[in-house]
Order: structure tokens, then sequence, then C-alpha cells
């Protein structure tokens, strides 16, 4: 939906930080589903799944960000993908 959205906007900021700001406010609504939703006593900080998250983190942010950019220079928002026949 951002992608979308910046697209057709005339922002000042830049794809990286627009792209920052969505991934930012995406983890906080799920920070906030998870603290409503109790959660929070089930978290354990083990060195697995600090590691985990900052794979998840640094890798699903490098793939979210080169999809994302692909995507604002090209993309039908409601195509599968494919190129028209």
């Amino acid at each position: 939906m951002g992608t979308i959205l910046y697209r057709d906007a005339s922002l000042a900021v830049g794809p990286v930080a627009f792209n920052a700001v969505m991934m930012l406010f995406g983890g906080s609504w799920l920070v906030l589903a998870g603290l409503a939703t109790g959660e929070l006593p089930r978290w354990e900080w083990r060195p697995g799944g600090l590691l985990a998250m900052l794979y998840l983190a640094v890798f699903g942010s490098a793939l979210a960000y080169t999809r994302t950019r692909g995507c604002s220079s090209g993309c039908r928002p409601t195509g599968s993908g494919r190129s028209p026949t």
C-alpha cells in the first residue's frame, strides 16, 4: 500500500526514508498487537532467537526494499506481475 501511495505522491523524502518509516510503523503496530494480546510474558532473550531476529531484520529488510524499489518504478498494483498479453 505504501509503495502505491509513494509512487503517485510528490514527497520531500527519498524512497529509503519512506520505506524505513513504513517499516517502523508496521513494526510498531505488531509490537502493540503483541502487547495487547499478552505476548510479553512469553518473550525469552536467548542468543538463537536474537540471532534469528537480527537475520530477519537485515535480510528481510534488504529483500523488501529491493522488491519495493522495483515496484515503485513500474509494477501494476492489480496485476499478477506478468506481462499483459
